[in-house]
C-alpha cells in the first residue's frame, strides 16, 4: 500500500477521533448545565445560524418557555441566562456540524485523489453513515424531553446517544490503528483481550448514562455497600415492581449495574 496514503487516512481518522471527542465532552458540559432542552427545534442547516438580533432571542426565548421544563424548573429565568444555556446547545450542534464537514470534505479528498477505494471506501463511508445517524438520534433524545410534563431527556435514549458516539469514537480509533504495518499489530491473544475490554468499556459507558440519566449517582452515596449490602433489597423491589424496565429506570439496579460492570 502507498505509505502516503496511509499516511493522509490515519491522519483524516484521527482528526475526527479527537473532534468526536471533544464533542462528547462539549455534550456532556451541555447536559451538566442543563441546556440540552434550550433549541426546541432541530434545523440541521438553517440552525447553524443563531440568533443575531434582540427580537431573535425573545423568538427562541419564547419557544424555550413553551416547554414544560421552563415552567416545571425554571420559570424565574431571564433572558441571560437563557442566553448560557443557548450556546452550550449551539455550539454543540455546531461542533456536530463541523465534523460532518470535515468528514464529507476529508473522504472525497482522498476518495478523488485515489488514496481510498473498493471496500475501503465503503467502510469509511459506513462511518460518515453512523455519524449522521448519531445526530439524528440526538434529535430524537432531545424530543423526549420535549414532551409536556417531561423536564428531561428519557433515560435510554440518553443512553443511546452517548453509547453510538463512544462506539464511533473507538471505530475511528480502531479503523486508524489497524492501518499499522502488521510487524507493529499485537498478538491475537493481546487483541482479544483488548476487544473484550472495549466491549465491557462501552456497556460501562451505557450504564452510564442510565444512572445520569435517571439522577440515580447519589441515591446511594457510600462504597464498597449500598444501603448496608452489597446486594440491597431495594435492588429486588426495582425488578418486582417494573420488570425489565427496571434495567433502564430502577434507580436501585442501574447504579446496581453499573458498580458491578465496573468490578
Amino acid at each position: 500500500e502507498n505509505p502516503r496514503s496511509i499516511r493522509l487516512i490515519r491522519l483524516w481518522l484521527f482528526v475526527l477521533a479527537g473532534l468526536v471527542f471533544a464533542m462528547v465532552v462539549v455534550g456532556g458540559a451541555t447536559r451538566m448545565t442543563g441546556s440540552g432542552l434550550s433549541i426546541t427545534e432541530w434545523k440541521p442547516v438553517l440552525g447553524a445560524l443563531p440568533p443575531l438580533n434582540e427580537q431573535d432571542w425573545l423568538s427562541e426565548f419564547e419557544k424555550y418557555k413553551s416547554i414544560s421544563q421552563f415552567s416545571l424548573l425554571n420559570a424565574q429565568m431571564q433572558l441571560p441566562e437563557f442566553k448560557s444555556i443557548y450556546w452550550w446547545e449551539w455550539s454543540h450542534r455546531q461542533l456536530g456540524r463541523f465534523i460532518g464537514v470535515v468528514f464529507a470534505v476529508g473522504y472525497l479528498g482522498l476518495l478523488l485523489g485515489g488514496h481510498i477505494r473498493g471496500k475501503r471506501a465503503v467502510a469509511y463511508l459506513g462511518i460518515g453513515v453512523l455519524g449522521g445517524l448519531q445526530a439524528f438520534v440526538g434529535w430524537i433524545m432531545v424530543a423526549s424531553g420535549l414532551k409536556p410534563g417531561m423536564t428531561a431527556v428519557e433515560p435510554v435514549r440518553l443512553m443511546l446517544h452517548l453509547t453510538l458516539a463512544s462506539m464511533i469514537f473507538a471505530l475511528l480509533v480502531t479503523t486508524a490503528t489497524a492501518l499499522k504495518p502488521r510487524s507493529e499489530r499485537v498478538a491475537p491473544a493481546h487483541a482479544k483481550m483488548a476487544r473484550l475490554l472495549l466491549g465491557l468499556t462501552l456497556l460501562q459507558i451505557a450504564l452510564g448514562a442510565l444512572v445520569a440519566g435517571n439522577h440515580a449517582g447519589l441515591i446511594y452515596n457510600t462504597w464498597p455497600l449500598m444501603d448496608g449490602s452489597f446486594l440491597p433489597e431495594v435492588v429486588f423491589f426495582d425488578w418486582q415492581t417494573k420488570g425489565a424496565e427496571a434495567f433502564f429506570d430502577g434507580i436501585a439496579l442501574v447504579q446496581f449495574n453499573h458498580r458491578l460492570t465496573a468490578y
